[in-house]
């Protein structure tokens, strides 16, 4: 069996990170790390963890409480619920026999008002332009004497219910419209310097290394597995809901003066 061979080249530059890789990578480099380390292997890990808790301490402190953590696929599934029921209360006012439906003639002017010819597709527009037309139409609905016969016909429920989701919809669409980069760019920097410490980190490892000696080699090799790993792992992106940027991995800097070896 041939012995493994250790290309230094392979980490002069450190791998394209996320702030939730960095996370990952941290972690991941933390559990194969080897028991005869050099000391600046061992410092530069502790910078690591310590930059890793900073990382994780800010994204805990931005979590929602529970109670108010409804995502925005969530309420735009409400709301198309919503309008998707209302719709088939005029259906189903419309289907009765008219003696028992004696509005029929107004059921059917607010179903050509609110839905006319292209139905429900406004509910798979973008959030905000759903916004607008949602606000469209329950303007013409509180226009005149409309709407009292609207929950007359559909009934209070659903009226309600129709109204509950429009409210918070419109508390999503107003929040993401308000939600600013700057909050994820604080994080950067600290990707950044985590992966200068990976460089240096991989660098001390690397030093270990005796091409004579396949033990030193294959040590080597399984600490700086993590690194290998995400960067294949990586390779192939997967969609996501919610991308996290990839911050580039920088020209390798040289190592701080009082890490140096």
């Amino acid at each position: 069996m041939d012995a493994p061979i250790f290309d230094p080249t392979n980490y002069h530059r450190a791998p394209s990170l996320t702030i939730s890789t960095t996370v990952t990578l941290i972690d991941g480099l933390a559990i194969v790390h080897p028991r005869g380390a050099p000391a600046l292997a061992r410092k530069t890990l502790r910078k690591l963890t310590a930059l890793r808790k900073r990382i994780t301490d800010e994204l805990s402190a931005r979590r929602v409480p529970a109670e108010a953590a409804r995502s925005a696929v969530e309420i735009d599934q409400a709301a198309d619920r919503a309008w998707r029921a209302t719709r088939s209360y005029l259906s189903a006012y419309l289907d009765l026999q008219p003696e028992f439906a004696p509005e029929q003639a107004e059921a059917q002017r607010l179903d050509a008002m609110l839905f006319g010819d292209e139905g429900l597709a406004f509910t798979v527009l973008q959030y905000p332009e759903q916004r607008t037309e949602m606000h469209d139409r329950l303007g013409a609905l509180r226009a005149g004497d409309t709407f009292v016969t609207f929950t007359r016909i559909v009934g209070e429920a659903c009226v309600k219910n129709l109204l509950a989701t429009v409210k918070a919809y419109d508390g999503m669409v107003l929040g993401l419209l308000q939600a600013t980069p700057a909050e994820t760019e604080k994080l950067l920097p600290l990707v950044r310097e985590a992966q200068k410490l990976v460089v240096d980190y991989a660098r001390y490892l690397a030093a270990t290394v005796d091409d004579e000696d396949p033990e030193t080699v294959t040590a080597a090799l399984q600490a700086l597995a993590p690194i290998d790993n995400l960067r294949r792992m990586t390779a192939t992106p997967r969609a996501s809901v919610v991308k996290d940027t990839p911050v580039d991995p920088a020209p390798s800097p040289a190592p701080s003066p009082d890490t140096h070896p």
